[in-house]
């Protein structure tokens, strides 16, 4: 597991403030936090799926990053990575923008880190804005802190986005152009 980039993370959340006086989350009280955890993850998606950049920004600390891990061309370096909430919104304005319809069917939501950190995988059903089928997979990670989220990180198959669109940034792109 990665070291945050957000060293008050945790300080928003009843197991944060547990585990910094040495206690931990138990019984009901964990399974309260988890369940807060997993609706807030739920809401972030709904959002996601209705566009709306308004509700998504209640939810955004203000240094949150949103980070796509595997990137188009295959090497790391190339990942996009967002910060603040003005890139990640940006990022997403565009997102919203491609794509007509956003739908993540069959969610399955994971908690771990005493809430602190939700999974969500889903299988997409998105059209793009000229009415393709676009159907990836997706891993979300998603830290809060409290109420607030600090970090996303996507992970969707590239070469289904590649297929999909045509961005110059696709692996193998270039190399089938100059041949």
């Amino acid at each position: 597991m990665t070291q945050s980039r957000h060293p008050g993370r945790m300080l928003g959340s009843l197991a944060g403030m547990l585990w910094l006086a040495g206690g931990t989350v138990t019984g009901r009280g964990r399974r309260r936090v988890e369940r807060e955890t997993r609706q807030q993850a739920g809401r972030f998606l709904d959002r996601l799926e209705r566009k709306d950049a308004a509700a998504i920004v209640e939810m955004l600390h203000p240094e949150v990053t949103f980070t796509h891990p595997l990137s188009l061309s295959g090497r790391r370096a190339d990942a996009g990575r967002w910060e603040g909430r003005d890139q990640v919104l940006g990022y997403l304005d565009g997102a919203f923008t491609m794509m007509g319809r956003i739908r993540f069917a069959n969610r399955r939501t994971s908690v771990v880190a005493g809430g602190a950190t939700a999974f969500v995988q889903a299988d997409g059903d998105l059209t793009t804005a000229d009415g393709r089928l676009y159907q990836n997979v997706y891993v979300f990670r998603i830290d809060w802190c409290g109420e607030r989220i600090v970090a996303v990180e996507e992970y969707a198959n590239p070469l289904t986005f590649c297929l999909t669109f045509d961005n110059p940034l696709c692996a193998g792109r270039t190399a089938a152009a100059a041949s």
